[in-house]
Order: C-alpha cells, then structure tokens, then sequence
C-alpha cells in the first residue's frame, strides 16, 4: 500500500479503506472512509458507553443459573472453540498452499522482496 494514508483525529477522519488495484484492477479508485464534524469522537464515547452497558448490566444478567442452561453453555462453547480450530486451519492452510504456489516458501528474503500478485478471481465473483 504505498499510497495509503492515515489522518485521524478527534475532529475528523479520512481513512483509505480499501487501496487502488488492490484486486486485479478493482477499484479503479481509491474507497476511502471520510467523516468529519466530530463524528469520530461521538463514535467512540458510544462504542464505550454500549461496551459499559453490556459488560456491567447485560452480561451477569444473562448468566446462566442452572445445571442445564451450564451444560447448554458449556457445549456451546466446545461447538465455538471447535469451529475455531477449524476456521483457522483452514486459513493457516490455504496461506500456505498459496505461498508455496508463489514461490515464496523457498527463501526467506523472497516474500520481503517479491511484488503482491493476487489470485485471480473467477468472473462471477467480479
């Protein structure tokens, strides 16, 4: 990304969210995230106060309290953590394969020095 830019304060933001020919020629033009009259600040004070309502009010309210919702939660929970471990193998995986497919698992100074060159993309997905 060597034109992506950053400028965020308190008073506005203008993020480049999604770079110039990042995907094969899409977008033709940079997407980028422009708010401005304090809206960064507002965004922040009530992802917090949402965050503080949640943690101190929701949450111990919705607390399991007998043996079977705990044993509902409790597998739930073994569901989620498994699906998780499957999630990320198949994103450790797929990395891989792609970079040993790049070349770039060979030498350790290739993927520093090598050019981004993306998988196509099949015609439906454009």
């Amino acid at each position: 990304m060597p034109n992506a830019s950053f400028q965020i304060t308190y008073e506005s933001v203008d993020f480049e969210a999604v770079p110039q020919n990042l995907l094969a020629g899409w977008p033709s033009s940079p997407i980028r995230i422009q708010l401005g009259n304090y809206a960064p600040a507002a965004l922040m004070v009530a992802s917090a106060v949402v965050y503080c309502g949640l943690a101190k009010i929701v949450l111990p309210a919705t607390r399991p309290t007998s043996e079977t919702s705990r044993k509902m939660l409790g597998s739930l929970r073994e569901a989620h953590n498994l699906f998780l471990f499957v999630f990320s193998g198949v994103c450790c995986i797929s990395t891989a394969w792609w970079l040993y497919t790049e070349g770039q698992l060979s030498s350790w100074s290739d993927p520093v020095t090598a050019p981004f060159n993306p998988p196509s993309m099949p015609a439906a997905m454009l």
